[in-house]
């Protein structure tokens, strides 16, 4: 038997469900400075916006959003969106019209998610394992 000595690391998709895409709106939130420290530096508040990693490359990107966010605010998804379509990236959107931060807990909305999620991942992460 072939021992496996490493592995891919490659992200093959993103799915992001109400996803923090604006980091520079959220500095000084509580809930956000374990990750980020209470006075991040410009550098890191760049660094850690999806928006600005944006290239060809980046893996198919699904974004599932709640016009009524009030946490989150969907524009910033919005914005990611175009970007990704602007440089090739495979990307769906999905929104909810009048749908706050936790709509994935509402079974009306959270199983048209995981359909959704469910056909994206069918279509661009392969089924293909390496043994």
């Amino acid at each position: 038997s072939k021992i496996q000595t490493s592995s891919d690391t490659t992200v093959a998709a993103v799915v992001a469900i109400a996803p923090v895409i604006d980091v520079h709106s959220m500095i000084g939130r509580e809930d956000i400075a374990p990750f980020l420290g209470h006075h991040p530096s410009d550098e890191t508040v760049h660094n850690a916006n999806p928006i600005n990693h944006v290239s060809p490359k980046y893996p198919p990107t699904l974004l599932i959003h709640g016009t009524s966010d009030q946490r989150v605010h969907h524009e910033p998804t919005l914005k990611m969106y175009e970007e990704l379509e602007k440089h090739g990236v495979p990307t769906d959107l999905v929104l909810f019209a009048g749908q706050g931060h936790s709509l994935d807990s509402d079974p009306n909305f959270s199983e048209p998610m995981v359909a959704a999620i469910d056909f994206f991942i069918s279509r661009y992460v392969s089924n293909n394992k390496t043994t």
